[in-house]
């Protein structure tokens, strides 16, 4: 059997649910983790979180595949496993800032 193997630039995007305060609002805490950069968001276009992560990464031009690898709904929190088309490592947080 033949085997094809490939290389992929790939990053993981950390999700984190941070519940409301007195002071502000619930929002997201999205981390590109080859970055270690991070963003927060709030509006998630009154869908449900994964279906707005996939709908943020199915629209990035750079994404190749993605895939949920954590979904741990106790802790509001998700990892997803990017790969990107091209030989480098984008920076696609600013995908999620939607008006």
């Amino acid at each position: 059997m033949e085997t094809s193997k490939r290389l992929t630039n790939s990053t993981c995007l950390r999700f984190k649910f941070i519940p409301a305060t007195n002071d502000t609002g619930s929002k997201y805490k999205i981390t590109q983790t080859n970055f270690n950069k991070s963003i927060y968001i709030t509006n998630l276009m009154d869908l449900e979180t994964t279906d707005f992560i996939n709908y943020v990464l199915d629209r990035t031009e750079q994404v190749e595949n993605y895939s949920l690898i954590v979904d741990n709904t106790q802790n509001s929190a998700y990892l997803y496993n990017v790969n990107f088309k091209a030989n480098s490592f984008e920076n696609i947080l600013n995908n999620f800032k939607i008006k």
